[in-house]
């Protein structure tokens, strides 16, 4: 056992020898010091000549133009390289020459900056890379440039820049082939593609990702541009995809008056892309999942408003639970629109108004009226592909608000219940949510989506807060069930599918939050089935849910009924 320990050690110390073999550089004539710390000190044989170039690529990088390895022999302890770096080149001057004002100051070059440096292949090569950048999108995609009346003083190089720019492109058409379901000039204000416009190389290399983005229209084919005499015809291949949808929920209930009648409760959501063929949108959202509660959502989307890259949106929500209050908000934002990123700018008025009230209250109770005013600014980050169910990539949106809410006396209440109340307050809110998917397998995909929310001020009353609970959210639970001021909601899915649209899924909902008082941590748990029909999605989903006040008990738990269609 003994002799077998001592003759693993060699052979382990023999690897570790044969693996990395001493490099010993001679160098000769003058190298800075720094320099030849950095130098690789081991390696082995198959990685040295790969070593050695490497080296000499640094060396040339810092201004030994001319570093060459004159010989390299093998030593017991590994190898000894002969190393000739010779002189160090230096910029006696680089000079601007003919390339224009302003492109150097696009690109912050300045004559003068690369004086007595030492000449690096590398920085000179970005700084070329910008200065034709920089023509790209200026109108000029075939300028050039070079160095020019380079000369040789001692260790110094003279040389100025030649800056040649070639002819002065402009767009003179775009051409969408077959192209009937959407108007031309949208398409060219959205793509910025207009004909008489200065040619823009980084809107040419955008076009594939702007197209992506929108939900009605795909790439048919690889995107051409014909350049002539100063012109530019770029001919895009499109055709139209399905992106209207219509998704519902409904259930028949036995009518709890007692009647003998049915109360329908359900949901209904309607969304109409590109509208008049101009990628407009419509949003129509229908709620009613317990008795005298009702949830309205009116949404239109306006993009490229006056032909720009601004995107206006107004919208309308209606909120009546129960026979308790109803809330109404009036919504306007503008979006502007940079390439995947997204920087919006929002204004929200909410009036909440107390539906009944009784008439032994004594102090102002957890619902109130009100008017809020809300202004704030959001981002949104995109880089998703989300198919027809799959969603992969990433998604994130965040965004934060002021208002000033102002609470309004209701007649039915006795006056001393706003005694040393301040009825002129400072609302704070915030939100974000991130959703990213990956596939785990050739038929399966993990999708993840969490998302969050917070709202500050002196005085919160329900009707002011979140709502959460139900199909969209936390499932196994009732639709719009919990109240929150700040919550956290965590929800993981995997995906296995049978077909391209088809596929059974496992999901929890994981949530933390804290309505006016406690804190609690509802979790939904459960199985889904999606199923493709001939006119859309059939899904199904079975959860049960437990929190503070309901244990995970098969007896309570919910089953989701979804129907979605795409025309």
């Amino acid at each position: 056992m003994s002799r077998f320990l001592i003759l693993s050690l060699c052979l382990f110390c023999f690897c570790l020898k044969s693996a990395g073999q001493e490099i010993q550089w001679m160098v000769r004539g003058e190298l800075d010091s720094k320099i030849t710390e950095a130098l690789p000190v081991a390696s082995d044989s198959a990685t040295l000549g790969k070593k050695i170039n490497e080296s000499l690529l640094f060396l040339q990088q810092r201004g030994y133009l001319l570093a060459q390895v004159e010989d390299s022999k093998k030593t017991e302890t590994g190898w000894k390289i002969i190393l000739n770096p010779g002189s160090k080149y230096t910029w006696t001057n680089l000079g601007e020459g003919n390339l224009p004002l302003r492109i150097q100051n696009r690109v912050g070059f300045r004559p003068g900056r690369f004086n007595t440096s030492a000449i690096n292949q590398n920085e000179l090569e970005r700084l070329f890379k910008r200065i034709l950048r920089e023509s790209e999108i200026s109108g000029y995609p075939f300028a050039s440039v070079r160095l020019d009346s380079i000369r040789l003083e001692d260790t110094g190089i003279y040389a100025v820049i030649k800056y040649e720019p070639g002819q002065l492109v402009v767009y003179e058409d775009l051409i969408l082939p077959d192209a009937t379901f959407v108007k031309w000039e949208w398409m060219a204000a959205y793509l910025d593609i207009r004909p008489g416009d200065i040619y823009n190389q980084r809107n040419i290399n955008n076009l594939n990702e702007r197209i992506d983005a929108l939900e009605f229209v795909e790439l048919d084919g690889p995107l051409t541009i014909d350049y002539s005499s100063g012109n530019a015809r770029v001919a895009i291949p499109v055709r139209k995809r399905p992106s209207n949808r219509i998704d519902a929920i409904i259930g028949f209930l036995p009518n709890e008056e007692g009647d003998g009648g049915l109360r329908i409760t359900g949901e209904a959501e309607l969304h109409l892309a590109n509208l008049f063929n101009s990628g407009k949108i419509f949003d129509f959202h229908w709620q009613r999942m317990r008795p005298e509660t009702q949830f309205l959502e009116i949404g239109y989307q306006h993009p490229n408003f006056l032909r720009t890259n601004l995107d206006v949106f107004v919208g309308f929500k209606l909120l009546k639970e129960d026979t308790t209050f109803v809330t109404r908000d009036f919504n306007l934002q503008v979006d502007y629109r940079n390439g995947r990123h997204t920087i919006s700018f929002l204004s929200q008025f909410r009036a909440a108004r107390l539906l009944e009230t009784g008439s032994d209250v004594e102090v102002l109770p957890d619902v109130a009226d009100f008017n809020l005013n809300d202004y704030g600014a959001g981002y949104r980050y995109d880089r998703s592909d989300a198919g027809w169910l799959g969603f992969k990539g990433l998604h994130f949106s965040a965004e934060f608000t002021v208002g000033n809410k102002k609470i309004r006396r209701n007649a039915a209440f006795p006056d001393d219940v706003y005694d040393g109340i301040d009825l002129d307050l400072i609302q704070l809110g915030a939100r974000a949510a991130g959703r990213w998917g990956f596939q785990t397998g050739k038929k399966s995909l993990l999708f993840q989506h969490a998302r969050g929310g917070w709202l500050d001020s002196d005085r919160l009353f329900l009707n002011d807060l979140y709502r959460l609970g139900g199909f969209r959210s936390i499932r196994g639970f009732n639709e719009n069930q919990f109240f929150a001021r700040q919550y956290f909601l965590y929800t993981i899915e995997w995906q296995l599918f049978f077909d391209e649209s088809s596929n059974i899924f496992l999901f929890a909902d994981q949530a933390v939050l804290r309505s006016l008082g406690d804190w609690d941590n509802p979790t939904g748990l459960g199985i889904g089935l999606t199923l493709q029909t001939g006119g859309g999605l059939l899904q199904l989903a079975y959860a049960v849910g437990r929190d503070q006040n309901q244990p995970l008990d098969l007896r309570l738990s919910k089953f989701h009924f979804g129907y979605k269609a795409k025309f």
